[in-house]
């Protein structure tokens, strides 16, 4: 062990002494429980240089007994040694000094553990420890802020990692810098296990194997040779500390419960093995017939290739709609990949989707019924609602036998941003006489098992990536990291006419999979009913409508069957929201041979913030203090929240938004649950990440700031750039708001002012320093130097959202996202079609966010622009008919009416139907702390019945039912839940020209003013709601404008007229209308109450509902769109 150091000369000539700094050190940890205190010795070349004066600057800040000694120490209490030569200089040094190697030698001799930092990690070489010499590769760092941090990442976990789940950026640099990196870059250490690989922005670096430990005879070292540095300016510095302290107390025996795991020399190939027997217990051989389902369905003739989508809490099912399977992810990997069916016709396989076939999709299944040659044929695709596992079920009616063939694929692909070499080769073996086919990688974990509750006649498997079987023979292309299966069945005849497929995998091993598998086979009738239970229980505890419009009511359950869907769980990391589904055939591959993205089927922080807001409005408070738990689970040691993590255990912290959304979505659920205890659980949380956006205010003018800490919202493009976006500071507003309003419940007071105030001062700003007197518009951000990016785009409506925005600023603004400029018969662009910077494919500068246009709307609902909401709302709703039947894409072409996205459903373009529909047109507020909540309706007023179901606050749930009369509105409240009665703060709106006359509870007139405030009673109406109150409403006049909605189809240009604006003055109601120029739209007013109008010197009379219907013409012009003021002169029925 020690030859080389024996016959080696390190040299005695030196210019200066190099002294050796002991630490001793007691260090308490709360994850393990420390055996003894721990002494800790620290090799320097020398203890005046910057680098060393950092490294002990920081452990002198510790808890430590710091003590700096000489090379002569006494090393028998010695516990772990740190030998750190950051530079060459100091490996060029330590080789010289002789003195140096004696100190090694007595350390080895001793076999007290070592961590070797930097050069240091060239040591195990020159001990003899180690065959392989490490490599140094010189590595630029630039000062990219956000694109150029490096770390370290785990396999699937290290000690070493503990409380930076399972691996961290250590160096995210300031300026630029340049540092060695020594490891094995395409090469594995002989003896040392790789403990760690590189970790840069958005990537794993597999090849690039930096952390390295040894463990030979008692003695036990761990390199990290490189990015250890503690001098240069880091942002990433919390990280390099909790790093080195975990380094260090592994070394001396903490951790002992935590095994760590390490990236192998794997070999990457596919072997056949002998499996333990498949055994279960068949269902019995019924008919398909489940005793419930959820009431909810899609149904189309002859499918095309539409996407679909099925989810459990564990287990995603991606495909087309015509036919078969494409990928299966049990998370956090693929499990299998390529499914397909077909039936042998003259000795050929035919594809079933060639087939003639009825496609029916429900929330808890697809089913297909294929007209085959003399019978028909069922299938059935369901998940398992809480278990990684997917049921296909086959049933044949017709007179002859068929020979049903299956075939599918599995690679075992762990998830992005892992590599799809990361896992290894895998295994598989085949139980012919259960008919089924487990495949597993090298280390056990990672486990994937299919197979039928029938024998089938013949099973291929091989290292193939497609089977194609014919009678009883198969064949495959070859494939290095892929296993495919070929199944031939018999069904109908004298056999069973009925078969069941089961899929499972899971990570947790092969007992687990083959539970689950078993679990499918068993019991298959109840995996189907408790997903369409599960369905059907959604539908009924949430929020719900019912209106004249039977197509928003069902398309409006879709949006909550599609929110639902995203909720995912992950063993070892918890339950959350996911963001997007789509299959690897799109979108980035991540630079991998193999993509690992299943679209962003993974948990994002924005994304989930802004999706639970409406998660709790429709009333899942609970799912959503899970996700308020997996924030804070994940929260950075700065107290910055995630912006990805991976269901592969990945996390990344890119983004400026993500953690006062945070905040704000611990606010909102305070409100809608009225949860203190676990607010106050959280304070600590919530305290860590306000001191965060605190600390990212560099300037001290107030604001927080993307500079150096993430994007948030555009993350690239023409409008990437800016010191503070005008999103990022309306965020911190609201922020500072919320949490004034949580400090005050806890009873924090002084906490609370200091908020508030600052929240004042920064909502000031906002009306001012951002405001564009000469554009009237709002600047999208401020640089560096402190001027003003003018480009016009979407994000005031995130600000007035949040009501942050002064009403003539609103007025100013509202309008113009409401015209053609912004607003495209399918939503919302980023920014105008006129702008010199608009691309309609633009991720971010052209193309149509169903989240844009859902913050379009909750802006217009918020300031009083109902009519424009209204049809916002219905842009998002109408994406569910086309593409993905049921759900909203991503992103769509800003020009043309097609997706233009990664994925075909995506979780908050589900969610911007559901929070402007609920905070805006049902105006639900509550405020459950207080047993309290407002309702602010605005029914769009061509609809003269509604009702909702289940508006929560608490314990509390409310049912409303409203009816419109000529000069009458009708509503009942019935109330269930709590243990008090719920006080609601009741504002009826108010159409231009309209006059209360009376408001009655429960046939007592009640005091009111009929004053008003963006188109609502200014104040409300007040009275406590238990089991049942019904008011009225009595008014006379009122007339508005009818939402105009567009109903575009694939392919087609937008090019519909809409209305823009309305007001009242002086007893004439103006309509401000857009359409292209030189053509002429009706347009639909409505005078509630009955009467007439004169408009363009004529009289025209409301039919007997009040409705009128009117031509306008948009003139010519020099501009693709022109407009139109409609003045009107109404004359009302008096009530």
């Amino acid at each position: 062990m020690m030859h080389i150091l024996d016959h080696r000369t390190w040299g005695s000539t030196m210019n200066r002494k190099i002294k050796i700094v002991c630490i001793c050190s007691m260090v308490v940890l709360a994850a393990c429980q420390v055996r003894q205190p721990l002494s800790v010795g620290i090799f320097l070349c020398e203890t005046e240089g910057t680098e060393a004066k950092a490294v002990l600057n920081w452990l002198e800040s510790t808890p430590f007994d710091v003590k700096i000694l000489q090379t002569d120490i006494d090393i028998s209490r010695l516990d772990v040694g740190w030998i750190h030569l950051p530079d060459e200089t100091d490996w060029e040094m330590v080789q010289r000094d002789s003195q140096a190697g004696d100190l090694f030698r007595r350390m080895l001799e001793r076999s007290i553990p070592l961590f070797l930092t930097g050069y240091a990690a060239m040591l195990p070489h020159e001990w003899g420890f180690e065959s392989n010499p490490p490599e140094v590769f010189d590595s630029p760092f630039e000062e990219r802020r956000l694109f150029d941090k490096k770390g370290l990442q785990s396999w699937r976990g290290h000690p070493a990692f503990n409380g930076l789940f399972g691996g961290a950026y250590l160096y995210d640099g300031e300026e630029r810098e340049r540092g060695a990196l020594i490891g094995y870059f395409d090469d594995f250490p002989g003896e040392g296990r790789v403990a760690g690989v590189e970790k840069s922005y958005i990537h794993l670096h597999r090849t690039r194997r930096l952390m390295v430990e040894h463990e030979q005879k008692g003695l036990h070292l761990l390199s990290a040779g490189g990015l250890t540095r503690f001098s240069p300016s880091n942002r990433a510095r919390p990280q390099l500390e909790r790093f080195t302290e975990n380094c260090l107390r592994y070394l001396g025996g903490d951790f002992r419960p935590c095994v760590p795991t390490y990236w192998e020399d794997r070999d990457f190939s596919i072997d056949s093995i002998a499996i333990d027997p498949v055994s279960f217990e068949p269902a019995s051989r019924r008919a398909w017939e489940p005793s419930i389902d959820s009431g909810l369905f899609w149904e189309q003739e002859q499918p095309d290739g539409g996407f679909f989508d099925l989810a459990g809490r564990r287990i995603l099912v991606m495909g087309r709609e015509k036919g078969g399977v494409d990928e299966v992810w049990t998370h956090p990997f693929r499990a299998f990949r390529r499914y397909g069916a077909a039936v042998l016709q003259n000795g050929k396989p035919k594809a079933l989707e060639t087939f003639p076939s009825r496609l029916t999709i429900r929330p808890e299944s697809l089913t297909r019924l294929y007209t085959l040659k003399g019978g028909v044929l069922r299938e059935v695709v369901c998940v398992s609602v809480d278990q990684p596992g997917c049921l296909i079920h086959y049933e044949y009616t017709g007179e002859d036998e068929i020979d049903l063939l299956i075939t599918v694929s599995s690679d075992l692909r762990w998830m992005w941003p892992y590599d799809e070499k990361s896992l290894g080769g895998i295994e598989y073996g085949v139980d012919k006489f259960r008919g089924a086919v487990l495949v597993r990688d090298r280390s056990g974990a990672f486990n994937a098992l299919i197979g039928g509750d029938i024998a089938p006649k013949h099973i291929l498997a091989g290292a193939v990536n497609s089977a194609h079987l014919e009678g009883e023979t198969g064949e495959g292309d070859k494939d290095e990291n892929e296993i495919a299966f070929g199944f031939h069945y018999s069904l109908g005849g004298s056999g069973s006419s009925r078969l069941n497929i089961g899929l499972a995998g899971t990570d947790q091993g092969e007992k687990a999979v083959r539970s689950h598998y078993m679990e499918l086979l068993e019991h298959f009738p109840s995996v189907y009913e408790d997903s369409a239970e599960h369905y059907r229980r959604l539908l009924e505890c949430s929020v719900t409508v019912e209106s004249p419009d039977e197509e928003f009511d069902r398309l409006w359950q879709w949006a909550l069957v599609g929110t639902d869907r995203f909720w995912v769980h992950t063993p070892g990391l918890g339950t959350a929201l996911t963001a997007g589904y789509a299959t690897t055939q799109r979108g980035w591959d991540g630079g991998h041979a193999v993509n690992g993205r299943p679209g962003y089927g993974w948990y994002f922080g924005r994304d989930a913030a802004w999706s639970a807001f409406a998660v709790n409005d429709y009333g899942d408070v609970e799912s959503v203090r899970k996700q308020l738990e997996f924030f804070q689970k994940f929260q950075d040691l700065n107290g910055k929240i995630f912006h990805e993590l991976s269901t592969s255990g990945v996390v990344h912290y890119d983004a400026a938004d993500a953690t006062p959304l945070y905040i704000m979505l611990a606010a909102h659920y305070l409100r809608a649950s009225g949860d203190l205890p676990f607010i106050r659980e959280s304070w600590s949380c919530l305290q860590k990440a306000m001191a965060f956006l605190y600390s990212t205010d560099t300037d001290g003018d107030g604001l927080i700031e993307n500079t150096g800490v993430g994007h948030g919202w555009v993350e690239g493009g023409g409008l990437y750039g800016a010191h503070t976006t005008l999103y990022l500071a309306g965020l911190w507003a609201r922020t500072l708001s919320d949490a004034a309003d949580m400090a005050g419940a806890l009873g924090y007071g002084d906490l609370e002012d200091r908020y508030r105030r600052e929240g004042e001062k920064v909502r000031s700003v906002l009306n001012s320093e951002f405001w564009n007197e000469a554009e009237h518009f709002s600047f999208y951000g401020l640089y560096e130097d402190g001027t003003m990016n003018p480009e016009k785009t979407v994000l005031p409506a995130v600000l007035m959202a949040w009501n942050l925005l002064d009403d003539d600023k609103a007025a100013s603004m509202l309008p113009v996202l409401a015209g053609n400029g912004f607003s495209s018969d399918w939503g919302v662009r980023i920014l105008s079609a006129e702008s010199p910077l608009f691309n309609p494919r633009g991720y971010h500068y052209g193309s149509v966010w169903p989240l844009f246009t859902g913050w379009t709307a909750l802006a217009e609902y918020e300031y009083g622009h109902a009519v424009q909401g209204f049809a916002h709302i219905y842009n998002n709703l109408l994406i569910k008919n086309h593409w993905a039947l049921g759900f909203v894409e991503e992103v769509m072409n800003g020009s043309v009416y097609e997706p233009s996205g990664v994925c075909p459903h995506q979780c908050w373009s589900e969610t911007n139907i559901l929070h402007p529909g609920i905070t805006g047109l049902i105006g639900w507020k509550p405020d459950a702390l207080e047993n309290r909540a407002a309702l602010k309706p605005r029914v769009p007023w061509h609809w003269d019945r509604f009702s909702v179901r289940n508006l929560r606050a608490g314990r509390h749930r409310l049912h409303w039912t409203m009816e419109r009369k000529p000069g009458e509105i009708v509503c009942r409240f019935d109330h269930e839940g709590g243990r008090s009665s719920l006080i609601l703060d009741f504002s009826p709106e108010l159409l231009p020209g309209m006059e209360i006359v009376d408001i009655q509870l429960d046939g007592k007139s009640m005091p009111f003013r009929n004053d008003r405030h963006r188109g609502l009673l200014r104040d409300p109406v007040s009275f406590p709601v238990r089991k049942t109150r019904t008011l009225r409403v009595l008014y006379r006049g009122g007339i508005t404008v009818l939402p105009k909605i567009a109903r575009p189809v694939p392919g087609s240009r937008s090019g519909h007229a809409r209305v823009v604006d309305h007001s009242w003055r002086e007893n004439v109601y103006s309509a401000v209308l857009e359409g292209e120029s030189d053509t002429t739209h009706d347009f639909t007013f409505r005078l509630p109450g009955g009467g007439s109008v004169t408009t363009g010197g004529r009289s025209l009379p409301a039919d007997e509902r009040g409705f009128l219907n009117l031509p306008v013409y948009f003139p010519e012009s020099d501009k693709a769109y022109s407009t139109c003021v409609v003045q009107i002169r109404p004359r009302f029925v008096r009530h």
